[in-house]
């Protein structure tokens, strides 16, 4: 027996969200609350810690609606916008417990930061404007396995067009965000996952994403036993799940789902 944890997504839509600006068509136009998607991100519980993936210009409102008044630990993606825009309203967290937030990612992601974001790695004094105070923890290599914040994850590099992302599985669970090309190796470490979250922004593939066709192909290798739909553009209705092949299924704001993560990768259990 393994122990218990939860996904809850965040935001399932993707860099626009839905409804986009200016546009009137089905999706952005939909009465159902399901087709309201906020930018991609990710909760995952397990024991007595939160950790999100990725904070991006929603997170605010996020984790307003989801009573996240507590991270043990971000994992981030990438450094597009949309995954990390938020990374400032981490700064409510360094007030509510006077202690940084611990965030891992790659070293080019982290380089990344820096140019984009040069405030958030100088000194702050508590007495004056303080930013968001991070801890940032950058991952050795492109794929390996890592104790962060006491729990053990499996991280995998892939590419989003040129730009390298991350992805992370915990358990019988991973979450792959912005994939179009990738190599055998991030097949080997997803091997044995049951419960997949990837990306699929349109019905077609493009240059920088997996269409529907190319992500039931990704699930079918590695194994996966139920697939969630995220990062979704208004190319989707949340009615078009029954259009679906079987254990596949568009993911919405606050959808949760449940995986097992074995003991000895959780410290303290």
């Amino acid at each position: 027996m393994g122990i218990q944890a939860q996904f809850t997504f965040m935001g399932t839509g993707g860099s626009m969200g839905i409804p986009m600006i200016g546009c009137h068509c089905a999706a952005c136009n939909s009465p159902n609350p399901l087709d309201k998607r906020m930018r991609p991100s990710g909760l995952i519980q397990v024991a007595d810690k939160n950790f999100v993936i990725d904070v991006g210009p929603d997170f605010r409102m996020q984790a307003l609606r989801l009573g996240v008044e507590k991270i043990d630990g971000v994992l981030i993606s990438h450094a597009h916008s949309d995954h990390i825009a938020g990374l400032d309203d981490l700064r409510a967290y360094y007030f509510l417990h006077k202690s940084k937030t611990p965030c891992l990612l790659s070293e080019l992601t982290f380089e990344e930061l820096k140019q984009r974001y040069p405030y958030l790695f100088q000194p702050t004094d508590d007495k004056k404007s303080v930013t968001a105070q991070l801890d940032f923890r950058v991952l050795p290599q492109e794929f390996g396995s890592i104790f962060f914040q006491g729990v053990q994850w499996v991280f995998f590099s892939y590419l989003h067009a040129e730009v390298q992302v991350t992805g992370f599985r915990v358990g019988n669970f991973a979450y792959v965000s912005d994939i179009r090309y990738y190599s055998n190796q991030v097949i080997d470490r997803l091997i044995g996952v049951e419960i997949l979250t990837i990306s699929v922004h349109k019905k077609e593939a493009t240059e920088v994403h997996f269409g529907i066709e190319e992500a039931v192909e990704f699930s079918t290798l590695i194994g996966a036993k139920k697939t969630y739909f995220t990062h979704l553009s208004h190319d989707f209705e949340h009615s078009m799940n029954t259009q679906l092949p079987s254990g596949f299924e568009l993911a919405y704001d606050g959808m949760a789902v449940f995986f097992t993560i074995p003991k000895k990768d959780v410290h303290g259990n």
